[in-house]
């Protein structure tokens, strides 16, 4: 079922995903690039999202990929993850804090997507 936040909470996550890509721009930008590829791959941004904060993600699982894609996939996280190990916790904490926004909405507005249009279901 997805998440239904209200402009007030998808602004608040805005503004806390703008701190965070002002804060260092470059893990930002592999971020995007991580949730970028896992949308090619049809990977759910949940599937992501739950990786990162080391919930159970049965059932964000792709069904489609073999395990070597996914573990090639989980490679990248756990890069992004020693690489910039300050700023991913930062989004670990803001995904603690935002979840019940909702995965897509976190990634739409990760791209830029105005919480206003978020808001009324603009698909990205």
């Amino acid at each position: 079922m997805p998440a239904i936040a209200s402009v007030e909470e998808l602004n608040q996550a805005h503004l806390r995903l703008k701190g965070i890509r002002n804060e260092n721009p470059d893990f930002y930008e592999k971020l995007q690039d991580l949730f970028h590829r896992a949308n090619h791959l049809n990977i759910r941004p949940g599937y992501i999202c739950r990786t990162i904060t080391e919930d159970d993600v049965e059932k964000y699982l792709p069904n489609h990929l073999t395990k070597p894609k996914i573990q090639s996939f989980n490679f990248l996280i756990y890069q992004l993850k020693h690489q910039f190990r300050l700023e991913y916790k930062m989004f670990y904490d803001f995904l603690i804090e935002h979840r019940y926004v909702g995965y897509e909405n976190i990634r739409k507005l990760l791209f830029g997507v105005p919480p206003e249009l978020v808001k009324d279901g603009y698909y990205l």
